[in-house]
């Protein structure tokens, strides 16, 4: 058993040894065998090549003394006679020809006169083997021409014969290319030639189809100027077999060599691994049949190289390794204890993890049914959806895109956009792709051309970003063509549309002047009648015409503004105005219809509004007219307030905001929807109710856009509404705002008691009455104020404000008879509240609602200041003479 081992490690030693020497010998051999035969068919190649191109030039050389041949006969003298000597040149013409036809490549020999007819052939087949343009083009240039007819694989060469140095004929003759390479090209039976024309062949020499030849092809090169011209190939060849017979000789002396070489490495390397296995068994020996202690002892063994230092080495490790099994013996019962409870945990996690592998197994399962329904989702939505990758592959589409994206091939995964899309396609979109690869959303639309006719393609690129990266696109795709016909349909019924509106426009701005001259004559003549001696009850009649026909003049201006607006013929003047006189001039048109409403109309102008405009007050006031008017006509109690105030200013334009407030009925959000629509109400009870067009709102909101400015609406039912617009106007001096009136010095500070129910007039009129520095004391009750106060003393105030409701007081108490009154009616009561205070001899009227301007005129025409001057009371209440009584009963 231990002899067997020694010669096992000998002999596997030995085997390595032989193998690697014997195998890297060999390699060497066979290398040097290819290395050989290539080199060999490398000069085999080399010779092929030569030997073609010596027959290539052997061969231009011969037809190039053909082409001589050729030339000298055209110019002979019998050959130029023959043309025109039609009897004499039978007799000559044949032996000419003949000799001539003896020559190597010349297969047959012809003359033809001008008209290209045959005067003589040698052969009567070369008729058909002529090219006629090619013998005009002869004719007509004067050169001689040749070319390669297939089907008799020869070469027609055509010269011209002149007579006086003009073509009057040619000679045709007929070149074997084939015959002379058999003359030029001795064959061997392991060679063989083929010559070709371009991609058809002339002649084949040798050629065996069922044998194997190592071929070479070698063109005519620019050198050879007739071969060149007829694009002239000589392919030549040598039998394989003849290459292996001449290749077998030095191959097989090769091989012998190589196998000697190799047969000596492997007895070498047998000997060699005899000699490094001896110390090593040596070793093994003293290792077996070492104390039984557990001792070691290996060396000496005599080496004295590297086995001797690893014999101290092993013994010195042995010694130490018989420490350490001790170690050992205690670490393993540690351990066993340690791996029996390790097991017990590892098979509680076994359970634990087969649990998880049954959840992730069910979660796997929910999430492929999931796939699957979304591709039962994705195949099943009337679109065209893919996913591209940054390479622009399909990774993902559904088979509606490969249906109808025009690609035309079965399977797009893997495939680029490019090779499966139309180039036409391809081009259009590749913008589009470039974008959605670059992480940017991309939608657009594609036309194509199909059997039905032309579709449209409503396409979205989604770029796919994952950890900031484009990764792709997803590219959706829904086929619109029914939405763009119908989106047609509707073009050409708009048109249609607008057409009729505009017919519609031009007849009512033509029916609403025709109309508008007689309403006018109606309104002129009921006015004159009217200021006629009438009975009651004519008068009546001629109220009511003359209010039906005032109202139906204000419906035809609407509609002739509104045709002038749609038309575009509406234009925006640009002229000098006051804002505060369009203001009064608009509230002065509503006052009486909120007055018989009980109404109050308040209005406020923004001092920083500059005093003079640019712009066009009648359509200011017309836009602010439809919305104050509709305010008086839906608000049956509480109060209107109308504001203007100053949004924006720059040097040359401000921006100013009207806000038209009411407190009546409101609007739903569904009545507002179209509320500034043409002929458009709140409902259809609102114009059986209220009267009305439907325009003035919608003219309105024409009117603002026309000026530079837009209007809106806040609202409730039951709780009113806030309409607001803008307009821009033009400024001449920005910086000149308008002032409030100020009182001389002798009129500030005086004491003014105001009387009121009406909470927002005590407000609005206080603060009138500040800003012109009085010292304003509020009451909703003259009577309440006058308690306490004697007959014989003077009233502690200058001057007395109060509304129409106390006016009994005029008249009851005597006590204020002499104190200026300033009375505040609503214009129904204008009249009345007239004759009521005709025996006060210092009362004036100011007809609600009005400005502070109008505030200070009056109170100036009711404090006589013009007559003389009144000392001006102490501020803060100080008390004095009564300045008042010296202006009793004066008059402005």
């Amino acid at each position: 058993m231990e002899k067997k081992r020694q010669r096992g490690l000998k002999e596997r030693l030995a085997l390595q040894l032989s193998s690697f020497m014997g195998i890297a010998l060999l390699i060497l051999t066979i290398a040097a065998v290819v290395l050989f035969s290539y080199h060999y068919l490398s000069m085999v190649r080399t010779n092929l090549i030569h030997t073609a191109e010596d027959r290539l030039a052997e061969l231009e050389r011969v037809f190039a003394n053909s082409v001589e041949d050729i030339r000298l006969l055209s110019t002979n003298a019998l050959v130029v006679n023959s043309i025109v000597d039609v009897q004499g040149r039978q007799s000559y013409l044949p032996g000419i020809i003949t000799d001539f036809n003896r020559k190597k490549m010349v297969r047959a020999s012809g003359i033809t006169d001008f008209n290209g007819s045959l005067i003589y052939s040698s052969d009567p087949k070369l008729e058909h083997r002529i090219d006629k343009r090619q013998m005009i083009r002869s004719l007509s240039t004067g050169n001689p021409v040749f070319y390669y007819h297939e089907k008799s694989r020869q070469v027609i060469f055509i010269h011209p014969i002149f007579f006086y140095d003009t073509p009057q004929g040619v000679l045709v003759v007929a070149l074997s290319l084939g015959q002379s390479l058999k003359m030029i090209s001795p064959l061997t039976p392991w060679t063989y030639f083929r010559l070709s024309s371009g991609d058809r062949e002339v002649i084949a020499l040798n050629h065996q189809h069922d044998r194997s030849f190592l071929v070479l092809s070698v063109a005519a090169k620019d050198s050879l100027a007739l071969l060149n011209t007829l694009d002239i190939r000589l392919e030549t060849g040598v039998l394989w077999t003849y290459y292996f017979r001449m290749l077998a000789g030095p191959t097989s002396l090769l091989l012998a060599l190589g196998l000697g070489v190799v047969i000596g490495a492997v007895l070498l390397a047998r000997r060699v691994g005899s000699n490094i296995a001896r110390p090593i068994l040596t070793l093994c020996e003293r290792v077996k049949y070492s104390d039984l202690s557990g001792v070691v002892r290996c060396s000496p063994i005599g080496t004295n190289d590297e086995l001797e230092d690893l014999a101290e080495i092993f013994d010195r490790k042995a010694t130490e390794l018989l420490a350490s099994n001790k170690k050992l013996l205690l670490y393993q019962l540690e351990l066993e204890h340690k791996i029996a409870r390790s097991t017990q945990e590892l098979r509680d996690k076994n359970e634990t993890l087969k649990k998880e592998a049954a959840e992730r197994l069910n979660a796997e399962n929910s999430a492929r049914e999931r796939e699957h329904h979304l591709r039962t989702i994705i195949e099943n939505v009337p679109a065209l959806i893919a996913y591209v990758d940054r390479e622009e592959k399909y990774v993902f589409y559904n088979d509606n895109y490969r249906k109808l994206s025009g690609t035309g091939v079965d399977d797009l995964t893997g495939r680029r956009i490019r090779e499966v899309m139309k180039k036409k396609i391809y081009a259009r979109i590749k913008t589009q792709i470039q974008t959605a690869l670059a992480g940017t959303p991309v939608a657009f639309e594609i036309k194509r051309e199909g059997k039905k006719g032309q579709a449209h393609l409503a396409a979205n690129y989604v770029p796919h970003i994952v950890d900031g990266q484009v990764a792709g696109f997803i590219a959706l795709l829904v086929d619109i063509t029914q939405h763009k016909q119908l989106e047609k349909d509707l073009w050409d019924a708009k048109m249609e549309a607008e057409r009729a509106n505009q017919a519609k426009s031009d007849f009512l701005a033509n029916m609403s002047h025709e109309i508008r001259t007689p309403m006018n004559a109606i309104i002129g003549m009921s006015h004159l009648v009217l200021r006629t001696d009438l009975n009651p009850k004519q008068r009546e009649y001629l109220d009511r015409i003359d209010v039906a026909a005032h109202s139906l003049l204000s419906i035809i201006n609407d509609i002739l503004d509104f045709s002038k607006i749609e038309a575009g013929k509406l234009a925006i003047e640009s002229t000098r105005f006051c804002l505060d006189e369009v203001v009064e001039d608009v509230i002065g048109l509503s006052m009486e219809k909120a007055a018989q409403n009980g109404v109050e109309i308040f209005y406020t102008v923004d001092p920083q509004v500059p005093a003079v405009l640019l712009g066009d007050p009648v359509r200011i006031g017309q836009a602010l007219n439809n919305l104050v008017s509709n305010a008086a006509k839906f608000t049956h109690q509480g109060e209107i307030n109308v504001t203007a105030k100053l949004k924006e200013k720059n040097k040359k334009n401000v921006v100013i905001e009207f806000l038209v407030t009411d407190t009546g009925i409101g609007m739903t959000e569904s009545q507002v929807a179209g509320l500034f629509e043409k002929f458009s109400q709140a409902d259809s009870s609102t114009t059986r109710k209220y009267g009305g067009t439907g325009l003035g709102l919608a003219i309105t909101r024409q009117l603002v856009t026309l000026m530079g400015g837009v209007i809106g609406v806040e609202t409730a039912p039951e709780k009113g509404a806030r309409f607001t617009f803008t307009v821009t106007t033009g400024c001449e001096d920005p910086e000149n705002e308008k002032r409030m009136p100020v009182l001389p010095a002798d009129l500030k500070y005086l004491n003014a008691l105001l009387v009121s129910r009406i909470p927002g007039l005590l407000t609005r009129v206080g603060q009138m009455l500040e800003s012109l520095s009085f010292n304003v004391v509020s009451t909703d009750s003259l009577l309440s104020s006058l308690e306490g106060v004697n007959e014989d003393r003077s009233l502690p105030w200058d001057i007395i404000f109060m509304d129409d409701a106390d006016t009994h007081a005029v008249e009851d108490i005597a006590r204020i008879k002499n104190s200026p009154v300033v009375v505040m009616p609503l214009i129904t009561r204008y009249q009345e509240v007239e004759r009521m205070i005709q025996g006060h001899p210092r009362a004036g009227i100011i007809v609600r609602p009005f400005t502070p301007s109008g505030l200070f005129n009056t109170i100036v025409q009711v404090l006589g200041y013009e007559q003389m001057k009144i000392k001006r009371r102490a501020a803060r209440g100080r008390e004095g003479p009564n300045p008042m009584n010296t202006v009793k009963g004066a008059k402005v």
